[in-house]
């Protein structure tokens, strides 16, 4: 009976990058918000870009031509301490940031000369790892940048 519900749990999502996919439905990213501009996806996946890559796309389950490239911020500027509302951590039933359960990936922009690439540390994306709730944060803190450049 547990073999029937582990291949239950297993989904078929079509995308334009990767083609017809299977993942793991427990592990499909529910936004509790949409993000701007994009009301018609709430759901995403975390895919690996290649291994040993700090890149990861965040694909949507709805859109087949929606996949954005996020990374991990700490990769970037290791003293990224970002402030987190407390509204925004209450929503995605999170104790405080930084979090066990808590995880930040910031939207990667590369513009045609690779070396400019980009992350956006003011509006990271908040995951709680066990709801798999997430929320887009816009942060106060002036010290971060929306463009911070990933490579030196």
């Amino acid at each position: 009976m547990k073999r029937v519900k582990e291949l239950a749990s297993i989904i078929k999502i079509k995308t334009d990058r990767f083609g017809e996919i299977e993942i793991d439905a427990g592990k499909i990213i529910r936004f509790l918000e949409s993000l701007p501009g994009l009301p018609e996806s709430l759901s995403f996946v975390l895919i690996p870009h290649k291994e040993d890559s700090p890149f990861m796309w965040f694909q949507s389950t709805e859109l087949s031509n929606l996949a954005f490239i996020v990374i991990d911020p700490y990769v970037c500027v290791g003293e990224y301490n970002p402030s987190i509302e407390a509204e925004d951590l209450k929503s995605l039933s999170l104790g405080g940031y930084p979090d066990e359960d808590a995880l930040m990936l910031g939207m990667v922009s590369i513009p045609q000369d690779v070396s400019e690439m980009t992350v956006n540390l003011v509006a990271p994306i908040l995951i709680n790892l066990k709801t798999k709730l997430a929320k887009q944060v816009i942060l106060d803190d002036c010290k971060y940048s929306i463009r911070q450049k990933i490579l030196p």
